[in-house]
């Protein structure tokens, strides 16, 4: 038994957007996003089941249980009444499993082929060529623009619904498989090939006109999220990240440090004499004051800081006039753990260098008016702490004492 669950652990990995038994917050918020999108698609199932069963139970109703014509419909509802009852039972599998299948890739993508699949069998049971039901296909690659994250994938819904119908009309047309005949429909009159590739070519080109729709929309509604989302964290006079996104990082950062046992460095930064400046000065002064200390911050990082992405330096604005920049996975770990401590506490060496390289690149900015000095407390995970709020305290208190001693100064926190 332990066998098989290792063997379907094996297999289950590589398709999980969690990399371990421990997710990160940030692998823990793409699964919520997903496992969202699946909730919908698991609603619109239910809505279109909806809809079916009462156009259905509408229909009956006008054309009577006697009438000839709800005679002939019965010869062919058998299976569509099975395929109506496998979708039925099939969302209510995903309703109760969906939360604990979230975190697997493809998952969605997976759902929408399914989709089309099924509605391929309703379109041959309700007359083949036809068939009203080939509109659902167009709409099925729409919900998939709505679903997805990439325009590719809702293309290749679109793609296989196409090649997917063609190759049903070619089969029924060259008598591979049986058509299903429908009773309102004259079949003495016929109809010729060209006219169903005609019909077909219809199909595709309102199909393919709905992904071009729909993935235009998508873009467009991405590139909104991002820049509403770039305003959210982003501080709008120095165009750093701003207070609230840096716990959001700092945490990320850590459950990674955790995970992989690296070191995370903070480097808070205090402007000395920030409020004088700006009451002798003006606050106008003070903005550019603020802007050429973020312009210095941005400029001897690891990186640049345009994406908060792992192993780049990332400087936040914390608060009035106090930066801080999150160093992460500034140290990598080997060895036992005596020897992982002294080495870390060496490898502290080079972030204490670049917060004297800050300071004094600081230090040299001339506004015409004054020179500008910072003080500089430096704490790392998980030396100084196990928790963000203990790792920025540390980085606090060593900034309290370069304040208290005098200003202009690089403080270490104390282990």
């Amino acid at each position: 038994m332990n066998k098989l669950v290792n063997l379907i652990n094996r297999f289950i990995k590589p398709l999980s957007f969690y990399t371990s038994a421990d997710p990160v917050t940030s692998e823990i918020e793409q699964v919520s996003r997903f496992e969202q999108h699946l909730g919908k698609m698991i609603r619109a199932r239910w809505i279109f089941s909806g809809t079916c069963l009462t156009y259905a139970l509408v229909l009956t109703s006008i054309i009577g249980f006697k009438s000839d014509l709800f005679t002939a419909v019965r010869q062919f509802a058998l299976p569509l009444f099975y395929i109506f009852f496998g979708t039925v039972l099939s969302n209510i599998w995903y309703q109760y499993s969906y939360h604990w299948l979230s975190h697997l890739r493809g998952l969605r993508q997976l759902h929408v082929l399914l989709d089309v699949v099924l509605v391929i069998f309703v379109i041959h049971y309700t007359g083949g060529v036809i068939s009203w039901v080939w509109i659902i296909c167009p709409l099925i690659v729409l919900e998939s623009a709505l679903v997805f994250d990439q325009a590719k994938d809702t293309w290749g819904v679109a793609l296989f619904a196409i090649c997917s119908l063609g190759w049903l009309f070619s089969l029924e047309t060259r008598g591979i498989i049986p058509q299903v005949k429908m009773p309102f429909y004259d079949y003495a009159q016929g109809y010729g090939e060209n006219l169903v590739w005609v019909f077909f070519s219809w199909i595709a080109f309102i199909t393919i006109c709905t992904a071009s729709v729909g993935t235009y929309f998508m873009r467009l509604h991405k590139s909104n999220q991002e820049n509403l989302k770039e305003k959210v964290i982003r501080d709008h006079l120095t165009g750093l990240y701003n207070r609230k996104h840096f716990f959001h990082s700092l945490q990320s950062e850590i459950e990674r440090a955790h995970r992989f046992n690296h070191l995370v460095s903070l480097l808070l930064i205090d402007l000395d004499g920030f409020k004088a400046f700006n009451d002798t000065f003006g606050h106008l002064e003070g903005d550019k004051l603020l802007q050429g200390v973020a312009g210095i911050l941005k400029h001897n990082i690891r990186a640049d800081c345009n994406l908060a992405v792992y192993n780049v330096d990332i400087p936040f604005r914390y608060g009035g006039d106090e930066f801080i920049i999150i160093l992460p996975e500034s140290s990598p770990s080997y060895g036992v753990m005596q020897a992982e401590l002294i080495r870390k506490k060496i490898a502290l060496e080079g972030v204490l260098s670049l917060a004297e390289r800050i300071r004094n690149q600081v230090q040299t900015v001339f506004t015409g008016k004054s020179k500008i000095t910072v003080s500089i407390g430096v704490a790392a995970f998980p030396l100084h702490g196990n928790s963000v709020e203990t790792v920025v305290q540390a980085a606090d208190t060593a900034l309290y004492k370069a304040k208290k001693e005098g200003r202009n100064a690089v403080f270490l926190a104390e282990f």
